[in-house]
């Protein structure tokens, strides 16, 4: 059992055996792919602490094998455009990248300031419960698939809402916010189809983020309407001994 009972809710921080993510791991073949992960800043205040320096020990557990990943921090004060957000730019195999976002959701997850901070919560319910990455639009149109058929299959599959949020300035036409939203195991468990999705097509979203700066867009907020449920949010709730879990809540109550 573990010291925390959080802890049976992360994946990023399970590295008692790391061999798994390079013997085992389904993505280890596959090409490099790009993807652009959305973290609060209040996060990546505690993570660049020089009593607990956490991003570069992420980044130091990535940065192995014969290709490691690269992982680029957007500059103090260079946002996504239309969020409050900053950009960590994570490239390398698909093992490793999801592995990186993995243990940067674990970040959001476990930042006791969050909860008070101004993007600790927005429409679509608790920053802890959503994960946001950008990629290409040809990678967000293979990760919705025909007719939505790949994005309704992983939603469902794993219970999870996935929305494909399209940028209006015309310098971010070609990039897209994919948010994960539900339980923490859940989204880990989705990231991984969809991850290998952006794998099987060759254009992968740039790795720069200094443009970003030029962008001057009002903060957004990202309304969720699943065909399930209706329109709604996820709810955050306290449970028995502090375990956090997710309640669907309708817009009408």
């Amino acid at each position: 059992m573990p010291e925390n009972e959080n802890d049976s809710n992360k994946r990023g921080y399970d590295d008692t055996n790391d061999d798994k993510y390079d013997e085992n791991a389904k993505f280890q073949k596959k090409d490099e792919i790009t993807v652009k992960f959305l973290i609060p800043d209040v996060v990546v205040g505690a993570m660049l602490r020089r009593d607990s320096p956490v991003f570069k020990q992420i980044k130091k557990s990535v940065s192995y094998g014969p290709t490691p990943a690269k992982l680029l921090l957007s500059d103090k004060g260079v946002y996504y455009p239309g969020t409050n957000e900053r950009v960590i730019v994570i490239a390398g195999p698909p093992y490793l990248v999801y592995k990186a976002c993995c243990k940067f959701q674990d970040q959001i997850i476990d930042d006791m300031f969050l909860s008070t901070d101004t993007c600790g919560e927005n429409r679509a319910g608790p920053r802890q419960g959503q994960m946001k990455l950008i990629v290409s639009s040809r990678s967000a149109s293979i990760i919705i698939g025909k007719k939505g058929v790949h994005i309704n299959d992983v939603s469902k599959y794993f219970n999870v809402d996935i929305d494909v949020h399209v940028p209006t300035h015309a310098d971010l036409k070609n990039e897209r916010i994919i948010t994960i939203i539900g339980p923490s195991m859940n989204a880990f468990d989705a990231l991984e189809p969809i991850l290998y999705q952006v794998s099987q097509q060759s254009d992968q979203i740039n790795q720069d983020y200094l443009y970003y700066k030029d962008i001057d867009l009002p903060i957004e907020q990202i309304e969720v309407n699943s065909k399930d449920k209706g329109k709604g949010r996820w709810a955050w709730q306290k449970g028995r001994k502090g375990r956090a879990f997710w309640t669907w809540v309708p817009d009408n109550k």
